[in-house]
């Protein structure tokens, strides 16, 4: 269930109210495991909102990245997996980092539920990378790598 604590609707009526247009108001939302979230994720949402708005004619008003809860991620990496609310923190990062924070939000709902509800190869290049000490600086932001350094035996 969306609440305020998990899903930030402030974006959605600010963007609401500065809209002055009669097009039709769409809402993008982005799930996965974001283990880590790469250049990718944010790419594509950005990407999704200037198709939408320049080819449709939509007025994008928000999008949420929503990470996957731990139980999925944690069956799925095994000793890759990163915590949820570590993955919380380097979407928020990598959010402000492509400075997209007017229209984009981490949406907590997913990884908040009691146990997974069901609703890709750049992460696992990452988690390889970051396992062997290779940059990879050109697959996701400088904040989240130096985010994944800071957790206790990830690599």
């Amino acid at each position: 269930m969306h609440l305020e604590s998990t899903t930030d609707l402030s974006i959605i009526y600010s963007n609401l109210n500065k809209s002055k247009s009669n097009k039709e108001n769409i809402i993008l939302i982005s799930t996965g495991a974001m283990n880590p979230i790469h250049r990718c994720h944010i790419s594509n949402m950005i990407k999704t909102k200037q198709y939408l708005e320049n080819i449709h004619d939509y007025n994008v008003i928000a999008g949420y990245i929503s990470p996957t809860h731990d139980e999925y991620v944690q069956e799925k990496l095994g000793n890759y997996f990163i915590p949820s609310h570590h993955r919380i923190n380097m979407c928020q990062k990598a959010i402000q980092e492509e400075n997209q924070q007017d229209w984009l939000a981490v949406d907590k709902v997913e990884y908040n539920q009691d146990d997974y509800k069901s609703y890709d190869i750049s992460s696992t290049l990452i988690r390889q990378k970051l396992k062997l000490n290779e940059n990879c600086s050109h697959l996701t932001y400088n904040s989240v790598l130096e985010y994944v350094q800071t957790i206790p035996n990830y690599y």
